[in-house]
């Protein structure tokens, strides 16, 4: 018997119950494509940057590291403070969180010769101009160590509410290859 097809994935022959199921599982498909999903606030849903190549670090926040390219960048769940200018900023990259949830972070950093380095993430750290591996272990992600010339890399996921900042933090060393820094931040959800 040939089954005859109500949509692309909605057999017509089925129990109530599994075409119940399809039809639900097709409309969570519609609104996952759905360009500008927003919650109830009016926040979207999707949330996303990544910015590569080292470009230096603020003039004021000597630790924070900046980055040349927005390779992407939609959203609203949280702010950042990168613009095409950003070379002459003087504070390093800033994350702000809009929206409570899930976040997830990656941070890659790269020794320069002849030195190792450090990298991680701080949050909500007044201490701009402090080595990662020495500000206040409370507003400490975590780090990571890489030796002479490698890279390393950070990355977390987390569950973040309104107002904090997090921020690419080093030991504030010149990498030997600057395309291999990047930095990717993204809302994964409530």
């Amino acid at each position: 018997m040939k089954s005859e097809v109500i949509s692309p994935i909605v057999p017509a022959n089925v129990d109530q119950e599994t075409r119940k199921f399809y039809e639900s599982l097709l409309q969570m498909i519609k609104e996952i494509r759905r360009e500008g999903n927003t919650d109830s606030s009016g926040i979207a849903n999707k949330c996303q940057l990544i910015l590569n190549t080292y470009a230096g670090y603020g003039s004021t926040d000597t630790k924070i590291m900046r980055f040349t390219n927005k390779v992407e960048g939609y959203g609203s769940a949280f702010t950042e403070n990168h613009t095409s200018g950003y070379s002459s900023n003087a504070k390093g990259l800033e994350i702000t969180i809009n929206k409570a949830g899930k976040y997830s972070f990656s941070f890659t950093g790269m020794a320069p010769a002849g030195s190792g380095d450090r990298i991680g993430l701080s949050i909500d750290s007044t201490q701009l101009t402090t080595d990662i591996n020495a500000i206040t272990t409370a507003n400490r992600l975590g780090v990571s160590t890489a030796v002479t010339g490698t890279e390393c890399n950070f990355s977390i996921s987390l569950y973040l509410t309104v107002g904090r900042v997090i921020r690419p933090h080093s030991l504030g060393f010149l990498p030997v290859t600057a395309s291999v820094c990047n930095f990717t931040a993204t809302y994964i959800g409530p």
